[in-house]
């Protein structure tokens, strides 16, 4: 951080949304930035899907012949059993862009960090941001750093890519539209050393939810079950063994794991909510990838729409910072439209499984096609 900790953009939350906008900041001619990140990079961090059209953001963001070189895994195409029990293929075969990709998050979320890094702007790690206050020329922000020590700084703009907190954004007024809460329980697995593993991500929805499963770099399978509270609160499937032998039950996905074993420990539950914040900008502050708005994550679009968040932010904030204050709504009404295609999307799509009439997951699904 400068003497002053005074910079033209604070970035809060150096995660893959918040080190496109920086990238994208400075392909617009804005350089005076600071990115500020809680963690070390050191952490499972979760959603690995990306489609095709990947190759289009990162070519915008610079850094496509870089990330080829980071050896993530091939994604050809997805199999799902969802509205019958035969399984149904869509495949990338024919698509302009070629294949896309399963990540190691955690590898790709420090290679973007370090992207930002060797363009000479300034990232921060295990810097936790703390409050913030309003003045007239831009915003005050009050971050922790790994010593303890509260630091002031001061931005003429503000980006929050602070993730489903949304802590920025909410200390500065906005509300969350909750529109609803899965919970999601995820394992990994080691695939043995003469074992093969499809490279296309396999879905199988269940009575109680549904199950994903892709291959990893290194010789890793992550599956996870997502399913409501409720279930959760009426089974012991937090276990290991109840979450395995669920697993296990399964139609089709169970099966394709049989040359994979369970890596101890690594079962982890993480909250996947879809929600739409009721403004995602503000005077000099904006909100980028899930502190605006999270996408259920059956499809497969976070870290796209994170990447994308960050390219637009960049072109809206230099806009305005050159006098053009108008943009600022143009961003947010491209992140409320883009929610209402997600909405409709995701609508129709749970709308086509009506195996279990009476499950309450699937009832659940059917009756929140609204924000409340």
């Amino acid at each position: 951080m400068s003497q002053s900790n005074t910079y033209r953009v604070v970035v809060i939350g150096g995660g893959v949304a918040g080190s496109a906008a920086a990238l994208s900041l400075l392909s617009q001619g804005v350089s005076d930035v600071l990115v500020i990140e809680a963690s070390q990079y050191e952490q499972v961090r979760i959603g690995e899907s990306v489609p095709p059209d990947i190759r289009l953001l990162l070519l915008k963001l610079g850094v496509w012949e870089t990330f080829l070189s980071e050896g993530h895994e091939p994604c050809l195409g997805s199999c799902s059993l969802w509205g019958d029990d035969r399984p149904g293929y869509n495949d990338f075969l024919f698509n302009p862009h070629g294949h896309g990709w399963h990540l190691n998050r955690q590898r790709f979320d420090a290679f973007l960090a370090e992207s930002v890094k060797a363009r000479d702007i300034k990232i921060e790690s295990g810097i936790r941001f703390q409050k913030c206050e309003e003045f007239e020329d831009g915003v005050h922000l009050w971050v922790k750093n790994r010593q303890e020590e509260t630091i002031k700084l001061s931005a003429h703009f503000v980006i929050d890519a602070t993730g489903q907190s949304a802590n920025l954004a909410k200390g500065l007024g906005a509300k969350k539209q909750l529109l609803d809460q899965l919970v999601c329980m995820i394992g990994f697995f080691e695939l043995s050393e003469c074992g093969d593993f499809t490279q296309q991500t396999l879905l199988e929805a269940v009575e109680d939810g549904w199950w994903y499963v892709a291959k990893l770099p290194n010789r890793r399978v992550v599956a996870a079950f997502a399913t409501d509270r409720e279930v959760i609160k009426q089974t012991t499937i937090l276990e290991k063994e109840a979450w395995l032998n669920y697993l296990k039950k399964t139609t089709y996905i169970g099966e394709q794991l049989t040359e994979c074993s369970f890596i101890e420990d690594s079962l982890i539950v993480r909250q996947a909510p879809s929600f739409l914040l009721d403004r995602s900008v503000g005077k000099r502050w904006l909100a980028v990838g899930d502190a605006a708005s999270t996408f259920d994550p059956i499809s497969s679009q976070g870290i796209y729409k994170a990447l994308a968040d960050g390219i637009e932010a960049g072109a809206a904030i230099s806009n305005y910072l050159s006098g053009n204050k108008n943009n600022l709504d143009g961003y947010d009404s491209f992140i409320k439209d883009r929610f209402q295609d997600y909405l409709n999307n995701r609508n129709y799509f749970y709308s086509t499984e009506n195996r279990w009439p009476e499950s309450r997951f699937w009832k659940n699904r059917r009756s929140r096609g609204f924000l409340t």
